[in-house]
C-alpha cells in the first residue's frame, strides 16, 4: 500500500535538499518513490528547470486550468497573487498506482485540499504529516526571554536570516522585499503546525555543507534529519 509523506514548513528549510537525498537512497533500497510536481506561478529560481522541481506557469495558465475542470485541476494561492496547481490525475492517482513513497512536498495550503481528495478518491491511502521547524520550541522560549520579543517576531527573524543566507548561496534570485514576505508567511505556517503527525527540527540550511554531494550521505545534524525521515517511513 502506497502512503503519501506531506511535507511542508517555512521557505528555506531545506525541504528539497530532503527529498533529493531521500530519492537518492531509495532506489539501492528497494523503495519505489515518485514525487508530487506542483504546477508554480513564481519565477525560476537558479538551478530550477520545467518540470524540475515543479513545473512553471504564469498564474493566468494556472486559474484557466482550474476553470476548465475544478475537480482534476486543484487550485491554492500561497500568497497574495502567488498561485500554485496541481492536476490529481497525473500526480496523485496515476502516481499512487506504482509507487511506495508518493513525496507530497508542498505550502501548508494545500494540506486540507490532498486530505480531501484522499477522503473522496483513496480513502485506503494512509498519509503521514509532517512539519520542518526552524527552532526547537525551548530555542523559541529562549529567544522570546533574550530578546524580549514575541515568538512571532522570533520566527520572523530567524527565517529572514535563513533566506538570506540561501539567496547570498545563489539559491534564490528573490529581491529583499519578497524574502520578507516569505518571513511573514513563516510565521502564519509555524503557528499550524500542530496539525501535523510529526515535527522535524532542522537547522541546515540548503547551503550547508552537511547535506554533502549528491551521491554523499548527509552528516551531523542534516543525517540525523535524514534518520529521522526513513524512520518514518518504515514505522
Amino acid at each position: 500500500m502506497s502512503k503519501i509523506i506531506f511535507v511542508t514548513g517555512p521557505s528555506g528549510m531545506a525541504k528539497t535538499k530532503v527529498k533529493e537525498k531521500f530519492e537518492n537512497l531509495a532506489k539501492p533500497l528497494g523503495i519505489q518513490f515518485q514525487r508530487v510536481i506542483a504546477t508554480v506561478s513564481r519565477d525560476m529560481r537558479p538551478n530550477e528547470n520545467q518540470g524540475d522541481p515543479w513545473f512553471f506557469k504564469s498564474a493566468a495558465e494556472i486559474k484557466t486550468n482550474h476553470n476548465k475542470n475544478p475537480e482534476r485541476y486543484l487550485q491554492v494561492e500561497v500568497r497574495k497573487g502567488e498561485l500554485q496547481g496541481l492536476d490529481t490525475e497525473t500526480q496523485l492517482k496515476n502516481k499512487l498506482k506504482i509507487t511506495d513513497v508518493l513525496w507530497c512536498e508542498l505550502h501548508i495550503k494545500w494540506l486540507k485540499e490532498i486530505e480531501k481528495w484522499i477522503k473522496d478518491n483513496a480513502p485506503s491511502t494512509e498519509i503521514i504529516k509532517i512539519f520542518i521547524a526552524p527552532l526547537t520550541e525551548a530555542e523559541v522560549l529562549v529567544r522570546m526571554a533574550k530578546e524580549n520579543a514575541t515568538w512571532e517576531n522570533v520566527i520572523e527573524e530567524e527565517m529572514l536570516r535563513r533566506l538570506i543566507a540561501r539567496k547570498i548561496a545563489n539559491l534564490d534570485n528573490a529581491t529583499l522585499e519578497k524574502l520578507q514576505e516569505r518571513a511573514r508567511n513563516a510565521v502564519y505556517q509555524y503557528a499550524l503546525r500542530s496539525q501535523f503527525d510529526c515535527i522535524i527540527v532542522n537547522h541546515q540550511g540548503e547551503e550547508s555543507a552537511q547535506w554533502g554531494g549528491v551521491s554523499e550521505f548527509p552528516i551531523g545534524e542534516a543525517a540525523q534529519v535524514m534518520e529521522q525521515f526513513f524512520r518514518i517511513y518504515i514505522s
